[in-house]
């Protein structure tokens, strides 16, 4: 499992959509779309490894079911579930540096099938509302002295050419879209990148127009983010807090403090809008940690096999 640090920056350049293609983002998203209730399903994590990096396999487990391995093996470093709980797109992790792919699988564990293949590192994984599109973040020309930074795609997820969102000089990285559809959030480097560069939560249009600061870093590292399901406020991790931003101008406030290493996975918002779960690395171990959106502490989901990380909820379409 590989630990996504301020220099480990995104992916190769990428063509318009041809006119034949599918619509653009612009036209796809230019009116906001209505938010759909939905309810929490079984939940699909990743095994950690028994250090730090390793092999991480992708699990699914019900309240009443055993936990079931699903998708091809490998360095896993991410997943999402589709937006009506049938699949779950995962990055596979070829090396450091090396490059990978986003493979997409039926929930059940049958038809796992390559949508992205990448000579270089991939970061974050995120569905439009509709199914229709996943956006996540690339390295480009990943070289000695080359130019090192990430970038977001979209790319039809019927086939079809990506869409570069993001230009530099800044760096984009985790991506999440918003539940209504129309916009992206995503952490935001600047340079000079050093090993400990602070990031910047940022949010754009979902056609890559409009960046806005949301919340800069004091410094620390910074995991997420993840949209609440009513798309009004956002969870990132600062250092060892996660901290609930609301976007309606009126500021951030910490609702949690970690005991551990919480910023090198992100936090996952259940899609009833009830839990909030974060992946802690401490003593050694990987464990999940759930908690209300006010910070309170919640029994985590029955099933899960010891070093889970990186839990998420399948949506239940109502």
């Amino acid at each position: 499992m590989k630990m996504i640090g301020a220099l480990a920056l995104v992916l190769v350049g990428a063509t318009a959509c041809p006119d034949h293609g599918p619509p653009t983002l612009k036209q796809e998203f230019g009116t906001p779309a209505p938010i759909r209730p939905e309810s929490n399903g079984e939940v699909a994590f990743l095994l950690g490894p028994a250090g730090i990096l390793g092999p991480s396999p992708l699990y699914v487990v019900g309240p009443s079911t055993k936990a079931r391995r699903i998708g091809i093996p490998g360095d896993l470093t991410d997943f999402a579930w589709s937006p009506d709980g049938s699949t779950i797109a995962y990055v596979v992790s070829a090396s450091e540096f090396g490059g990978g792919s986003i493979d997409v699988v039926d929930a059940n564990g049958s038809g796992n099938r390559t949508l992205v293949r990448s000579s270089t590192p991939l970061s974050g994984i995120s569905w439009s509302p509709d199914g229709r599109w996943i956006v996540y973040g690339q390295g480009i020309a990943m070289a000695p002295k080359a130019d090192n930074r990430y970038r977001l795609f979209a790319r039809p997820t019927g086939g079809g050419a990506p869409l570069m969102l993001t230009h530099g000089p800044d760096e984009g990285l985790l991506p999440a879209w918003s539940p209504e559809g129309t916009r992206i959030a995503y952490l935001s480097l600047s340079p000079p990148f050093q090993p400990h560069t602070a990031a910047s939560l940022t949010v754009i249009n979902a056609d890559g127009s409009g960046a806005s600061t949301v919340l800069r870093s004091s410094g620390l590292h910074m995991s997420g983010p993840a949209w609440s399901p009513d798309g009004r406020r956002l969870v990132v991790v600062e250092g060892q807090d996660l901290r609930l931003v609301r976007l309606n101008g009126s500021g951030s406030h910490v609702i949690y403090r970690c005991r551990g290493d919480c910023t090198s996975r992100a936090p996952r918002w259940s899609p009833d809008g009830s839990q909030i779960a974060l992946t802690v690395y401490h003593g050694g171990h990987w464990r999940i940690v759930t908690i209300t959106p006010t910070g309170k502490r919640v029994p985590v989901p029955a099933g899960l096999l010891p070093r889970a990380c990186c839990l998420a909820w399948q949506p239940v379409p109502r």
